[in-house]
């Protein structure tokens, strides 16, 4: 039904057609959108349009966060829908937010009036509430996974295995590894990622890469040779493995034979693969050896009061997974600063008289050690943007 007002015309503001009609009815899809604290285009122009009747159509009213949140959101909510509460925010601090935060449980009474049934704002439908609907066709297909995704799930998997066998293992202090376990609710956000990942490596997510710190490195090392006192050629080849995992290259478990980015390194200097290793393991599973992990003989005063099985979780080189294509964003996103900030600095030191940095031209010769070095630069950035 036509409202009038103008449509832009007369060298007036612009008016969306939308905004020039009075509607019956405003149906929004994922209607919990409309509740999030952020200002948008949308969320205002729905708000704004001439509606009698509205309706936000979601599956989630709220998210799954803590209770001031979700009431936020709700709030949010009824600001679109037009209720009184949305429209005087200090109301509905006195009535609902409040008193929610002092465990008032009036507070859950007038929410559930405001909101329940059979009068209330909220209208719940089920599948079960619809006549008629047919149970769904199931099937499971199983496909065979890419390389890629092949080694990425298994990096995967190893880093989430071995997190779980050497935090459950007995050391001297048999509660210590709790802190650091996936299964540990404090750590909760760290186990889902690891399941995000999981699915992402599923489904084409990407390559996982295993990076290792300089110091961790240093130490693993030295760990080696003054703790466990190995010989040159077992430093070699636990050193070796060190290396190819943070090439993205695998090694061998010494026991099954499988080939894996992430393995666990043994005082020995073996190389055992977490589906190997459980957390009754007392020692090298490697065919031939079967030396029990027990206290190093280096340095026995700094780790007095410890046992065999803390030398093993300690040896551990201390890998983090990364995917590799966030790994190329943020190198690119770093060098996009760096030239930036560079690029802001001369053009300071021009205005200021001072520059001591001539400006580059892709046409200048005006020497051999000059072009030699535009060359090189160019060749750089081609090889960056290749990749």
């Amino acid at each position: 039904r036509g409202s009038g007002g103008g449509g832009g015309g007369g060298g007036g503001p612009y008016v969306s057609p939308l905004m020039q009609l009075s509607w019956l009815r405003m149906v929004v899809d994922e209607g919990h959108s409309l509740g999030a604290l952020a200002i948008t285009d949308a969320n205002n122009m729905a708000r704004a349009m001439s509606v009698e009747r509205r309706i936000a159509m979601t599956g989630t009213p709220t998210k799954n966060s803590t209770c001031s949140e979700a009431l936020k959101n709700i709030h949010g909510l009824l600001g679109f829908l037009q209720h009184e509460y949305g429209a005087n925010p200090t109301q509905w601090r006195k009535d609902i937010t409040q008193p929610f935060g002092q465990r008032d449980p009036r507070a859950l009474e007038r929410l559930s009036a405001l909101l329940g049934l059979p009068n209330g704002l909220m209208i719940r439908h089920r599948k079960a509430d619809v006549p008629g609907l047919e149970d769904p066709i199931r099937r499971t297909v199983y496909l065979t996974m890419s390389e890629k995704e092949r080694g990425s799930y298994n990096a995967i998997l190893s880093f989430a295995r071995a997190n779980l066998v050497l935090t459950a293992m007995a050391g001297a202090d048999v509660a210590a590894g709790w802190d650091e376990s996936l299964l540990n609710p404090k750590n909760r956000k760290a186990a889902a990622e690891n399941v995000r990942n999981l699915r992402l490596a599923c489904s084409g997510g990407g390559t996982m890469h295993p990076t290792i710190s300089s110091h961790n490195y240093a130490e693993t090392r030295e760990l080696l040779v003054t703790r466990h006192q190995v010989t040159e050629e077992k430093l070699e080849t636990a050193m070796g493995f060190v290396n190819r995992a943070a090439n993205g290259q695998t090694s061998t478990c010494g026991a099954c034979g499988i080939e894996l980015q992430l393995l666990l390194l043994t005082p020995c200097a073996h190389l055992l693969c977490p589906e190997c290793v459980s957390p009754r393991t007392a020692g090298c599973l490697v065919p031939g050896c079967g030396r029990r992990f027990e206290l190093g003989r280096g340095n026995s005063s700094k780790y007095e009061g410890h046992n065999g099985i803390d030398d093993f979780v300690w040896l551990q080189p201390g890998f983090d997974l990364r995917w590799r294509e966030a790994m190329q964003e943020e190198e690119a996103g770093a060098v996009a600063t760096a030239l930036y900030r560079k690029q802001q600095e001369e053009m300071a030191a021009l205005k200021r008289g001072k520059s001591m940095i001539k400006p580059f031209s892709p046409y200048s010769s005006s020497s051999s050690s000059s072009s030699s070095s535009s060359s090189s630069s160019s060749s750089s950035w081609a090889s960056s943007d290749d990749k």
